[in-house]
Formats: structure tokens, C-alpha cells, sequence
């Protein structure tokens, strides 16, 4: 019995069959960006930056606090992407038991809450206490409203400073 082979003619034809099946299954590359992709539009000039500190302090007594931050400015919006929350309590006893921003002149009242969680609190050795957390938001404030503030805590004991951090951007309208 001998081994067939394959004429150069069949080659041939076998070649193109194989390039014709090729070329079916052959998927173009993508074509480049023109752009890189990014995470956030940061290049985008209609976007300015915004960081603002709400500053609280409680007196012995108080449990909540109201204190009106910034106004957004005519022909722009502001979006706050990021909040972080820092309490000092001369007192072990008192603790910070929520944060809300709000927007006070939206009806219904508009806010958000930013609640500790247990773990976000520590006992200081010398006493009180103090409580520290960053949450990711988006909080949208039209032109003309006022970010506003608020504190609670469950406690009456002694003095209790907040800080409230906010950090996002203005976009053109």
C-alpha cells in the first residue's frame, strides 16, 4: 500500500481553501483610542474642584447641631463624591451617633445620613473618645442651596468638637 501525497496543484487549492477559512474567521483589531480612558473625567474643564471643611463644636448639654456651609454658586452644580468625619468627645460617655448633610431649603427636606459604625469609635486612655470614617457619596446641590451640617449624639456629658470634610467638584450648567 503507498502513501498517497498531495499534487502542487492540490497544494494550491488547499492553500487557498485554508486562507479563505482564515480571512471568515479573522477578527480586526479595535481600533485605538483616540483618548485614553479614565477613571474619572478629570481633564474635563467644566469640572472644578471643591473641598470644604463644616467645622461643629457641641457645649456641655447639647446633642445636636445645626451649622449651614457654602452656597453654590449661580450657573453650577456641585457634586460631593467624598465625606470623611472626624469627632473628638472629652467624654467617654458621649458618642456621635449621626451626620447628615442636608439641603435645607428642598422640599421635602432632602439629606444624608452618615452613621458611625461601632468599629469607627475608640476609647482614648486619657478619656473621651474619639470617633473617625470616610464614606463614598454622591450628593448633588443645585445652584443657590446651601450644604448644610448636622450632628447628633447620645450624650450630654462634656464638650465635643466635629469636623466634617467634603470633597467633590462644580460642574458648569
Amino acid at each position: 500500500m503507498s502513501k498517497a501525497l498531495l499534487r502542487p496543484s492540490e497544494l494550491r487549492g488547499l492553500a487557498v481553501a485554508v486562507l479563505a477559512i482564515g480571512a471568515l474567521i479573522h477578527v480586526a483589531p479595535a481600533e485605538a483610542q483616540t483618548r485614553p480612558a479614565l477613571v474619572r473625567d478629570v481633564d474635563n474643564g467644566a469640572l472644578q474642584p471643591f473641598r470644604t471643611l463644616i467645622s461643629l463644636s457641641l457645649a456641655a448639654g447639647e446633642t445636636t447641631k445645626t451649622v449651614n456651609g457654602p452656597v453654590v454658586p449661580a450657573g453650577k452644580r456641585l457634586v460631593i463624591e467624598n465625606v470623611s468625619v472626624w469627632a473628638l468627645m472629652s467624654s467617654s460617655a458621649d458618642n456621635v451617633t449621626g451626620v447628615w448633610l442636608t439641603v435645607p431649603t428642598a422640599s421635602p427636606l432632602t439629606f444624608a445620613l452618615m452613621d458611625p459604625s461601632p468599629g469607627e469609635r475608640k476609647i482614648l486612655a486619657g478619656g473621651g473618645a474619639i470617633a473617625a470614617y470616610n464614606r463614598l457619596v454622591k450628593l448633588y446641590y443645585d445652584p443657590g442651596e446651601t450644604v448644610q451640617g448636622q450632628v447628633f449624639f447620645d450624650g450630654t456629658n462634656a464638650l465635643k468638637i466635629v469636623n466634617i470634610y467634603l470633597n467633590g467638584h462644580f460642574v458648569t450648567l
